[in-house]
């Protein structure tokens, strides 16, 4: 049985993007539902593969942004 300093340290631990939310709470006074935190990123792509990814995400109903998270995703948790 772990005792309550360690239980406590590993809850702390797991669970560090709650802490960070209440910081910005008592720095700001907003409490923000979203903890994670995006960037925009500028790059330069070719223009006939944006037009076709485009099409691509408003035929599937897709936001453009989502499908590349998740390919830069696969391409980095699989490396």
């Amino acid at each position: 049985m772990e005792s309550f300093q360690t239980r406590a340290r590993r809850i702390i631990k797991e669970n560090q993007h709650i802490l960070a939310l209440f910081e910005e709470y008592d720095r700001t006074h907003v409490l923000k539902r979203k903890v994670s935190y995006k960037q925009r990123c500028n790059f330069t792509l070719d223009a006939d593969l944006v037009r076709t990814f485009r099409h691509y995400c408003n035929v599937h109903q897709q936001k453009m942004s989502t499908v590349l998270e998740g390919l830069i995703r696969g391409k980095v948790v699989a490396k």
